[in-house]
């Protein structure tokens, strides 16, 4: 009987009781949004006033592969200066704000969090869950002028390094008649022999050089860049003006053809011409013979 009594005061008393941990707080959000490149808070209070300690840790699915990032006392993180940092630096002033801020996040930040908080009476933890995006800028000139047979570079630059997938589709009235005139890696189409090839002066440089501009090549170009973490696009007039030469080179069909017909026939008027001075020279050359003989003639009669 009395050990009956003692299990159950025992019983009792652990749940009337409160353990250690429940009289510390730490309040995080629980998902949080960052950008590539951009330094990322991660907001959590708590309503501790003494010294404490406190530990970060990355959780994997693998946990033997989880990783301590911060594990030190809140006065030498506020010193130190890691890439992870308590965003509040006065401990006078914000010693309830135990926020975090991660520098400059990368793409690898992406995961979950254990952030442990641990005081003289007790401790507690939260799990954080952050989401790193990175957003692709395309820029481009709106309005591009080519000459024809020359060639005409669309200047476009973005702020995103790394594999690039690019798409060139020439517009149309008639959607349906959309022509997608590149499709593929950025790296497969600076190695490309086509006419259209990236320039590539550096990393953050996406400008198209068209070969040999052609007056079928004016129109309305949509121009989209794809990474592993977002998309952009562009839109680009390209004018293509003819020069003196162009169009001395490429005239229309019927202008070649016409040119040809009136030198032909200038070739045979010219040779009419030089025909008929052949001749009337010949028959004036005969007469002219015919008349210096009979007057020689006459001459010898009247001497005889």
């Amino acid at each position: 009987m009395d050990l009956c009594l003692t299990f159950y005061l025992y019983f009792i008393l652990h749940l009337c009781v409160p353990s250690a941990e429940t009289f510390v707080h730490l309040d995080c959000d629980k998902s949080v949004t960052g950008i590539l490149h951009e330094d990322t808070i991660l907001p959590c209070r708590t309503d501790e006033t003494g010294p404490i300690d406190i530990t970060l840790i990355k959780l994997h699915q693998n946990r033997t592969r989880d990783e301590k990032l911060i594990s030190i006392s809140s006065e030498n993180v506020r010193r130190s200066q890691d890439r992870i940092q308590l965003r509040c630096q006065d401990e006078l002033r914000c010693q309830h704000d135990l926020s975090l801020i991660i520098h400059k996040t990368e793409l690898s930040d992406n995961g979950t969090y254990q952030y442990a908080l641990y005081a003289n009476h007790g401790h507690t933890f939260f799990y954080i869950t952050l989401i790193v995006e990175a957003f692709v800028t395309l820029v481009c000139n709106e309005s591009v002028t080519g000459k024809l047979l020359e060639d005409t570079t669309l200047p476009c630059k973005t702020d995103t390094t790394g594999p690039t997938n690019i798409t060139l589709i020439k517009l149309h009235q008639d959607p349906t008649r959309d022509e997608t005139l590149i499709f593929n890696s950025s790296e497969n189409v600076r190695g490309g022999q086509d006419r259209i090839q990236l320039r590539h002066q550096d990393p953050y440089d996406l400008s198209l050089i068209i070969h040999k501009t052609e007056l079928s090549d004016n129109g309305t170009y949509r121009y989209t860049v794809h990474t592993d973490h977002g998309h952009d696009f562009a839109l680009i007039t390209l004018i293509v003006e003819e020069s003196v030469y162009s169009n001395a080179a490429l005239g229309k069909p019927e202008d070649k053809e016409r040119t040809g017909v009136g030198l032909i026939l200038s070739m045979v008027f010219l040779m009419l011409l030089i025909f008929s001075a052949m001749f009337y020279y010949k028959k004036w050359s005969s007469r002219a013979s015919i008349r210096r003989f009979s007057e020689t003639s006459r001459s010898n009669l009247i001497a005889n």
